[in-house]
């Protein structure tokens, strides 16, 4: 019985090295097949990634970049849902008027978003700054209903 058991046990181990081989290079060439500047993004994101590095989660990933819900953003690989969200939150920022984003710097936690608020205002500001006074006026006039 203690032969029988200690052969399976061989054996066993045997078929997991073959299997996780064979990850390996079924991974590997998952990976080749990624279009070049995307493979280097993809290489970097894998690199700090804290899960286990095993061909199976290697492949988990590599799957989820192909599926969509890991996407290649400015030159970084980012989960698509993240890069949706900061998306969004920057387009409802962008439309907020200066006394809703002076409260929003104040009271909400994020500072990325804070910081990205002000970066908002100035940029507001220069864009003001370059509009010629009669247009200025012009738009003024146009907003009270008022037409020439």
């Amino acid at each position: 019985m203690l032969d029988a058991r200690g052969k399976a046990f061989v054996e066993n181990q045997q078929a997991n090295r073959e299997r996780e081989a064979r990850n390996w290079w079924r991974a590997r060439a998952e990976l080749r097949a990624i279009a070049e500047p995307d493979r280097a993004a993809f290489i970097r994101y894998w690199d700090r990634c804290k899960c286990p590095g095993n061909a199976g989660y290697l492949l988990t990933y590599i799957n989820m970049f192909r599926d969509g819900r890991l996407i290649v953003h400015e030159g970084e690989v980012r989960p698509r849902s993240d890069v949706e969200w900061e998306r969004d939150r920057k387009a409802k920022i962008a439309g907020m008027t200066d006394i809703e984003l002076d409260v929003m710097i104040q009271t909400h936690i994020s500072p990325l978003f804070a910081e990205w608020g002000r970066e908002e205002r100035r940029r507001r500001a220069e864009l003001s700054a370059a509009v010629p006074p009669a247009r200025c006026s012009s738009m003024r006039r146009k907003r009270r209903g008022v037409r020439r």
